[in-house]
Parts: structure tokens; sequence; C-alpha cells
């Protein structure tokens, strides 16, 4: 009996494949658990659990690849053999291969769904005179109508979002190199999320998909204030504190953008701005976790938009309104 040649590409390649597969299968299990706790919260029998966790691994494979298709997987880091790629960059690859599997069958089994109801639509175009008939009927499916409607837009604004993240993400790390070549390249990544924020914007109702709205315009200003566009993210904070007066984040953020183009004439009102935000009762524990992060950074002198600001018996002033 003779021992297949590992070192064969026709080994490696299924090698390959099966580990890529169940990484995936991994990313998608965890994508259809989320689907699971948040819409049938175990209520509906374990054969609808499990039909969810068929339908989300299903999606994971078919949108995988459209998405990575804007997300820069490197396939090539994850496959074997393994001699140019760094452990690093192996892990974080292998990590994002996960949550990319995750998202696909997350979106993905909604994605399935707007398939479904475009062959409702389909429906509505050829019906005749006899359905035009039936009122009730007719209702029904111009409500599937816009239920299609609705889940492409989210969709859309979801991919827009996440394409925009991702833009930022490499414009950060571009930022931090010192040489001109990198500089460019960050400012275009930036300029880049800011205009995909825009096209997101344009499909968000701010009145009735305010908190939408709210988180788009948030990755905005953070997007202008990196391109030096400060005066339009403070436009932009000072827009979105009218509506949420109380939180720390925003409060900070415009005490920092007003210490950058110096708004106002005196340090202490920048401070007070700056107190405020870290002594403040946020409304959620998510905030207040975001609060706690901006009082060490504060403590820390680690932002180095308002690193000398506050001396060390302010800042021992503030650790004690703060503990």
């Amino acid at each position: 009996m003779s021992w297949p040649n590992f070192a064969s590409p026709n080994v490696v390649a299924v090698v390959n494949f099966t580990f890529l597969t169940l990484i995936i299968i991994i990313g998608a299990v965890l994508g259809a658990t989320v689907r699971v706790g948040k819409e049938l919260k175990l209520k509906s029998g374990w054969k609808s659990i499990f039909r969810t966790y068929m339908i989300g691994v299903g999606a994971a494979f078919i949108c995988l690849p459209f998405i990575t298709s804007f997300l820069h997987l490197k396939y090539e880091s994850l496959v074997l053999p393994l001699k140019s790629t760094l452990p690093n960059v192996y892990i974080e690859q292998l990590f994002m291969l996960i949550s990319l599997s995750g998202i696909s069958s997350y979106l993905g089994y909604s994605l399935l769904d707007n398939i479904a109801n475009k062959v409702i639509q389909s429906q509505v175009n050829a019906l005749g005179e006899e359905q035009e008939k039936n009122s009730t009927s007719i209702n029904e499916l111009r409500e599937e109508n816009l239920k299609i409607k609705k889940n492409e837009k989210r969709i859309s604004i979801e991919l827009l979002y996440m394409k925009a993240k991702d833009a930022v993400a490499s414009g950060q790390k571009f930022q931090d190199k010192p040489d001109e070549e990198s500089r460019i390249a960050s400012i275009k990544k930036f300029n880049d999320a800011i205009k995909m924020l825009d096209e997101a914007l344009l499909l968000v109702d701010k009145v009735n998909e305010y908190h939408e709205y709210d988180r788009l315009m948030v990755m905005k200003a953070y997007a202008l204030k990196r391109v030096d566009r400060i005066s339009e993210a403070l436009d932009i904070v000072d827009q979105l504190l009218e509506k949420d007066g109380s939180n720390p984040v925003l409060i900070y953020n415009k005490g920092c953008y007003s210490w950058l183009i110096k708004k106002f004439d005196t340090e202490d009102e920048i401070k007070k701005l700056i107190i405020k935000s870290l002594t403040v009762n946020p409304k959620t524990d998510k905030l207040k976790t975001h609060q706690r992060k901006i009082i060490e950074k504060v403590l820390s002198k680690l932002d180095v938009d308002i690193k000398d600001l506050f001396d060390d018996s302010e800042l021992e002033n503030i650790r004690k309104q703060t503990m």
C-alpha cells in the first residue's frame, strides 16, 4: 500500500479547500446564531432553528465571494504553503474570514428572503384583470413589494457603511506611516469613506430612521476630522447634540474639535466641555463604557488633540470627579 504524496498540488488543494470550508462554516454558524437569538428567540422549535442554521451556512457560501470582493480578504495568506505569510497576518486574515462568513450568513439570510419577495413582485407584474378585482390580494402584494424595497435599501445602507468603515480603517493604517505616499493614500481612503457615507445618507429617512442616520453622521464627522475638515465635523457634532445633549462622546468630540480650530477665545470654555463629557450621566450602558474609555484616555494624556490642555493638578481634580 502506497501513501499519498502530501506535497502534491492536488492534495494541497484538497486540504486548503477542506480547511477554508470548515472556517466558513464556523463563521456562518456564528452568524446564524445571532439571527436565532435575535429573531427566533429559541421559541420556534429545534427544526426551525436547525433550518435557520442550514440557510445561514448556504447563504454564507453564496454571499461571501461578493462581500470579500470589496473588503480585500487575502486568501493567499490562508492557504498552504505558508512560507511567505507572517503569523500576525495569518491570524488577522483567519479571523476576518470567520467574521465575513458570519456577516454573510446574517445578511445573506435577508438576501435570500429578498429573492423570494422578488418572485412575488414578478407575480404582481403578471397579474391580469382577475386579480385587479380582488382588492385584498392586491393590497397584500403591494405590502410585500414595499418590504422588498425596504430590505433592499437596508442592505444597501449596511454594505455602504461596511465599505466606509473598511476605508476608514485603511486610512488610519496609512496615516500612522511617516512617508508622503502613505499620507496621500490615507487622505484618499478617508475621502472615499466620506463619499460612501454620503451615498448611504441619501437612502436614510433622517426622521423615521434617526438612529441609522446618527450612526452614519458620527462616522462621517470622524472621517472629516481626519482630512482636516474640522469645521464641518464640528457642525455635524452640534447637529447631533441637539437631539442627544447628554451623549459624552459627542460632547467630548465637540470640545476636541473646538480646541483644534480655536473656536472659543479661552481655554476654560474648552475645559468645561471636556469635563462635562467625563462627568455627564449617560443614558445607556454602551455610552457609559465609551465614557470610561474617554476618561482613561484623558487622564493618561493619550489624546494628542488635547494632550497639553490640562495640567497635572487639573487632571487630579478630574480623577476625583470621575472616581
